[in-house]
This record gives structure tokens, C-alpha cells and sequence, in this order.
């Protein structure tokens, strides 16, 4: 995989080469056109490779003749595109042989800038040498990859690269220029898993956590049926550790089970659903899974701790009774102290307030497992809405509808505006930063006073602001590109009304920075497409292309997003119906009285699962102010290595369909339980009490 690369604006001649290649660098020519192929569909066509940033093959061949392409999986995947398709570009027919992925575009982003991916509009093919001798010279990117001779840390790279495009700058400019360790094409994967694992991590410890405490509940309630046995075998000699072997031995054996089973499966079949969630998004290489210690210790070896761990600290304590008093079933010491007085309420209101003290413990879980359900479930169903309006404020916020980059200045309409469009490090934040040279009068002056800004003075949106924690008056450290020297600029002005992360400033402060002739420009901004030479032009930016975009990014996130649902409403489902269950048998007794007593299964399941139902209502209702602050928070850390600030601005609909699907399963749960009460055997359960 290539160390760096650039585009130079004309191709290299020899002597420039040579001088390249002495600073102990391999050069490769890696130029490419894009033609669209169907209306707002671009494909970005390179030559085939042979040296550098080699394709890995998914199905077919690369191309051999003339008339023959290969186009990047997950692309073809977006589009429904077949081995043996064709597809027209440039006025010419191409017949689809192959589909692959390449190391240096594993993310398909047009640019480097871009937010998401959009792999159903934009990617990447490859044609053989006489293919791409056929489309127009004119439209030609000389863009060259490069491979250092020793490996070189992120800083020794920048320095490289800004040595190699000093070189260059002396035969023709340089349009662009990113070394490995800043193109996103090549991170944004990793930077992307390297959120999403820590977060989903913690996520599923935290549920493993409240399954391991629901499972010993269920073994409390067990050695509480269990005390008069417990008590007789305790009194015959049997020890505490072999008790508590004897309880810790089901749940234990469960676990590494299931551990076992789900490693069988993962490795098996269940692998293909969760690579196919990252193949929906990224253009990875073909994948082949192989054991991973890593994944052995977070799947198994820490699961089957952590309830051991739990069920030891839990049983231990249950355990830690006299025989006397396991015969008496007396689990909690009698302490002279103030009940809690109900004389004023009704039987059933009484009744009902009883049974959820007794299961206070089990009632504590519940609460904490529906917490997590429901930052799982309001996480799953909040990513659409929240992208949407991320993208809804970027268009709001496009002062104009077009912004076009250029090679060179060329004649256009009058309401366009000059501008510089610059990306620059920030020393002090370690990032690179979209920079916009305005020229005087432009419509960012409404909200920004631009040309009122001194030199070493700029504006910075809200976006950035947040993003970084600056206020006005704060300063940031830029490097110069192409130099070694770096300036300090003062925030003067915070544009709340942009929420990209930008700095503006006037475009002739803006080219003194860069050392550009005052007047210089590189783009327009324009409220009508320009029509441009096509060799001329580099990019355009479509106010109105954003939400096609985001709509398909979030087409594509649609399996993450359903599968946070499914997994949430499960977990809901098991957790309310095991710890229901465990209050019912605990209370079998009691129910068994209230039957005799003439109670109807009905009005039995208003005492004992309404009582739940009551508890689980208000706690919802309660939780929502802490659920907010929690999954908000959450959701910034998922997004926090993206170059965007996103605001985890979470519609209050979300939490009513969060409550409505909560209720939806409980009342499942209500009908599962009510079937078990009316099949409880009070004849049985009676002669338990009487012996």
C-alpha cells in the first residue's frame, strides 16, 4: 500500500521524477478520469495495477481488452450490477469482468472530505492499459502514489510529503496531497471500528453484567425453596463450598456452553451477517476468519469471570446462613424497626405494594437491565433521525447552492464568487481543517462581518467551536502547507449558524497565509452550476446532492440500526419474562391461597403482574431526563472521531416509540404469565408447605 500521494496539475516530466525518487521514494504513475455512468452515478476509472495498492479479487477477473471493466464490490453490490453487465461511459460500452477492492480506497469517498460514503453513487474500476487510452486526455488527474524506502512515523510522513511537493511545485502546482496516516479513503475504516468496538464492548459487558445478576436471582430464589434441604444437608456435615459448587455449577456450565456454541457459530456461519454490515459501507478485501486470542478472551474468557465472579460474590453471601436458619427460612435477620404502614389502602393496593417489597432485589435488576434495553433501543432507532438533520442545518447553511474547484482561473457568470478552498493542520489539534477564503460581498458576511476581520482574525463555525471546546478569543496554532513554519490565528467570530467544521476569513488573509499572489483563487460559489471546461474543473460540491447522499449512507446502516433493534427487544423480552417468572414462583404460595380464597386468574394477575407492570411504567417515565443524558453522551463518543460535529439532538418521538415497544413486551410477558398462574397447581404447591 502506497505511503502518500499527490496530483500535480500537468504530468511530471523525467528530471522532476528523478529528483523525487532521490528522497529515497518509489514513484508510480496512478492517474484516473471520472465519467458518470448513469445520472449522479460517477465512477472514478484507473488504469489496472500492477506495483502499488494491488486489488483483491471478489468474483471474476481484472480486464484485458479494450472494452472490458472491473468495478469495485460493494459499488456493483449498491447498483445490482452482474459479471457480464454492461455499462456505458465516456460514449464507449464496457463489459463488467470482475468486482475488487484496493487497499488505498477501502472507504469510497469522492472526497477526502466527505462525511459518510455513498457506494451507491460513487466508486471506483479499473480498465486495461488500451481501455483508458480511450477516454479524453483533457479529463486526466495526474495523480502519483508513492512508497517510502523506511517506515516513517505520522510527522515524518507530513515532512516528507511536504519535501516531495516542494519538488514539484518547481515544474507544475500541486492540487492535492495527503500522506497514508491522514487519507481517509485508507482510515476512516478503523477510525470507524475503533469507535464502534470499545463502545459495543462496554455496551454488552454492561448487559452481561445484568444477565449474570438475573441469573442469580434465579438461584437465590432456588436456595430459598431449597433452605429446609440446604439446612438438613448443612446439619449432616456438608460443607458451604460444596453447596456453593452445587449452585454455581448450572449457571457456570450454561455459560461456557453458550460460549462454546456462539464461538462454533461465529466462526461458521453467523460471521457473514456482521461482515456484511461493514461490506455494506467499506470496500474491504475478501474475508476469511481465523481464531483470534483477542476475540476468545472478550467472548468467552470474560463472560464466563464475570458470572462466576457474580454468582460467587451473590450465592456467597445467600450461603452464608446458620442451618438452623435455612431450616426456619429465616433470610434476613429481624430488626426492630418501623414497618411500613398500608392500614389506609385497600387489600389489593396493599397486596400489591407487598409483593414489590419482597421483590425489591429482583425489581432493582429489572430496572437496571430495561435501563440498558432502552439506551440500545433509542441508540438503534435515534441514527436516522439524527443524520437527517445533520444534513437538513448543512443545506440550510450553504449559503450557495454550487461550490466548484478549479484548476485555474477561468471567465464565468457574475453572481459567482471568488474564493480559496484550503485544508490546513491545525498544530494544536492534530487535525486538517476545510479553510474558505471569501472574496468581499460574498453571503457569509450576514453571519460572519468577514472582511471586517484583521489579519491573523478568523471566523470559525459553530461546529468547530463545539467540536473542539473554543470560545472567542481562543487561538489555534496552522501549519503552512509546503513550509516548515506555522502562524497563530485569533478567533474572532463564532458563526452559529454553521454547523460544518469551518474557518473563514478573508480570501487575501487567506493567501497571504498560503504565500499566493493576493488576487489568487481556486474555486467558486455560485447559486447556478457553471459551465467550465471540464479539464479545468476538479470538483463540485451540490447543495442538493447532500441528502441523496446521507439517504444512502443511511440505507446501508440500516442492517446496524435493525440488528441494535432486534438484539434490544430481545433482551427487553428475556429480562422482563425471567424476573416476572421468578416473582411468580416465588409467590406460588401466596397464589395458591388467593385461588382458595376465590381470586379469579385475573384479578391474580392485576396483584402480581400489574403491580410489575405499575413499577416498570413509572421508572420509564422517570428514567427518560437520565436516559437522555446517557445515550446522548453515548452517541457523541461513537461519533467523535468523525470530521463532523454531529449534535445528538434525539426527537422526544424516539422515546415515546422507546416506551410504546418497552409496553408492547411487557404486555407479551403479562400474557405469558397469566397463562402460567391459571395453570399453577394449588393442590401441589400446598402439600410443599405442609410437607
Amino acid at each position: 500500500m502506497e505511503s502518500g500521494q499527490f496530483t500535480a496539475a500537468q504530468e511530471l516530466n523525467s528530471d522532476t521524477i528523478a529528483s523525487l525518487e532521490k528522497e529515497n521514494i518509489r514513484l508510480y504513475q496512478n492517474f484516473y478520469v471520472e465519467e458518470a455512468f448513469s445520472p449522479n452515478k460517477v465512477l472514478r476509472i484507473y488504469q489496472n495495477r500492477t506495483s502499488i495498492n494491488l486489488p483483491s479479487l471478489f468474483q471474476g477477473r481484472l480486464p484485458k481488452k479494450a472494452d472490458e471493466i472491473a468495478i469495485a464490490q460493494n459499488m456493483a453490490a449498491a447498483n445490482h450490477q452482474r459479471i457480464g453487465d454492461t455499462i456505458k461511459l465516456a460514449g464507449n460500452s464496457f463489459k463488467i469482468v470482475g468486482f475488487f477492492s484496493v487497499p488505498d480506497y477501502s472507504s469510497l469517498l469522492k472526497n477526502r472530505s466527505d462525511l459518510v460514503m455513498d457506494t451507491g453513487y460513487f466508486g471506483i474500476a479499473l480498465v486495461s492499459a488500451s481501455g483508458f487510452r480511450t477516454f479524453d486526455p483533457a479529463s486526466l488527474k495526474y495523480c502519483y502514489s508513492y512508497h517510502t524506502q523506511e517506515k516513517l512515523s505520522a510527522s515524518q510522513a507530513h515532512e516528507k510529503l511536504n519535501t516531495l511537493t516542494k519538488i514539484v511545485h518547481q515544474s507544475t502546482a500541486v492540487t492535492d496531497g495527503v500522506t497514508r496516516f491522514d487519507n481517509k479513503c485508507i482510515t476512516y475504516v478503523m477510525d470507524d471500528m475503533g469507535g464502534d468496538v470499545p463502545m459495543m464492548i462496554t455496551l454488552m459487558t454492561l448487559i452481561l453484567i445484568s444477565i449474570s445478576f438475573v441469573v442469580t436471582m434465579q438461584a437465590r430464589t432456588l436456595i430459598e425453596d431449597e433452605a429446609p434441604v440446604i439446612g438438613t444437608l448443612l446439619a449432616s456435615g456438608y460443607t458451604k463450598k460444596e453447596l456453593l459448587f452445587h449452585y454455581l455449577c448450572i449457571p457456570l456450565s450454561l455459560t461456557i456452553l453458550a460460549s462454546a456454541l456462539g464461538n462454533l457459530l461465529a466462526y461458521t456461519k453467523v460471521y457473514h451477517l456482521f461482515s456484511a454490515l461493514y461490506y455494506n459501507s467499506f470496500s474491504l478485501p475478501p474475508f476469511t476468519p481465523v481464531f483470534s486470542l483477542r476475540a476468545f478472551i472478550l467472548t468467552t474468557v470474560i463472560p464466563v469471570s464475570i458470572m462466576f465472579f457474580v454468582n460467587l460474590l451473590m450465592l456467597s453471601l445467600k450461603l452464608n446462613l446458620t442451618p438452623l436458619r435455612f431450616l426456619r427460612k429465616e433470610f434476613v435477620k429481624q430488626k426492630n424497626r418501623k414497618t411500613l404502614s398500608l392500614e389506609k389502602l385497600g387489600f389489593v393496593h396493599r397486596f400489591r405494594i407487598r409483593v414489590l417489597l419482597d421483590n425489591k432485589l429482583n425489581i432493582l435488576t429489572l430496572f437496571l437491565g430495561l435501563f440498558l434495553a432502552n439506551v440500545m433501543l433509542i441508540f438503534g432507532l435515534s441514527f436516522k433521525p439524527i443524520f437527517h438533520k445533520y444534513t437538513d442545518d448543512i443545506q440550510k447553511e450553504m449559503k450557495y447552492n454550487y461550490i466548484t474547484l478549479i484548476k485555474s482561473p477561468q471567465p464565468v457568470q457574475e453572481d459567482a464568487k471568488k474564493a480559496v478552498v484550503a485544508k490546513l493542520d491545525l498544530d494544536s489539534l492534530g487535525k486538517e481543517i476545510s479553510f474558505y477564503g471569501m472574496e468581499s460581498g460574498s453571503k457569509y458576511e450576514s453571519s460572519a462581518h468577514i472582511r471586517r476581520l484583521a489579519p491573523g482574525e478568523v471566523a470559525v463555525s459553530r461546529g468547530f467551536s463545539r467540536k473542539y471546546q473554543l470560545k472567542t478569543g481562543s487561538r489555534i496554532q496552522v501549519k503552512i502547507p509546503y513550509t516548515s513554519r506555522s502562524e497563530k490565528l485569533k478567533i474572532a467570530v463564532i458563526m452559529e449558524d454553521v454547523h460544518a467544521v469551518e474557518v473563514y476569513l478573508p480570501l487575501k488573509h487567506l493567501n497571504r497565509l498560503l504565500g499566493k499572489d493576493p488576487s489568487y483563487y481556486n474555486a467558486y460559489f455560485s447559486d447556478t452550476k457553471l459551465s467550465l471546461n471540464k479539464d479545468l474543473l476538479i470538483t463540485e460540491i451540490d447543495r442538493a446532492g447532500l441528502s441523496k447522499y446521507m439517504d444512502h449512507f443511511l440505507d446501508s446502516f440500516q442492517s446496524v440500526s435493525t440488528t441494535l433493534l432486534v438484539v434490544s427487544l430481545c433482551f427487553y423480552l428475556i429480562l422482563l419474562y425471567v424476573l416476572s417468572k421468578l416473582i411468580l414462583d416465588k409467590s406460588r404460595t401466596d397464589i395458591s391461597y388467593l385461588k382458595i380464597f376465590g381470586f379469579q386468574t385475573g384479578e391474580i394477575s392485576r396483584i402480581y403482574i400489574a403491580s410489575v407492570r405499575n413499577a416498570v411504567i413509572l421508572y420509564l417515565l422517570l428514567l427518560m431526563p437520565l436516559l437522555d443524558i446517557f445515550t446522548k453522551k453515548l452517541i457523541q463518543i461513537s461519533f467523535r472521531k468523525l470530521d463532523a460535529y454531529i449534535e445528538a439532538s434525539i426527537p422526544f418521538y424516539m422515546y415515546l416509540i422507546a416506551f410504546v415497544l418497552g409496553i408492547a413486551v411487557y404486555v407479551l410477558v403479562q400474557f405469558l404469565q397469566a397463562g402460567k398462574i391459571s395453570r399453577l397447581n394449588m393442590a401441589e404447591n400446598l402439600k410443599e408447605v405442609s410437607g
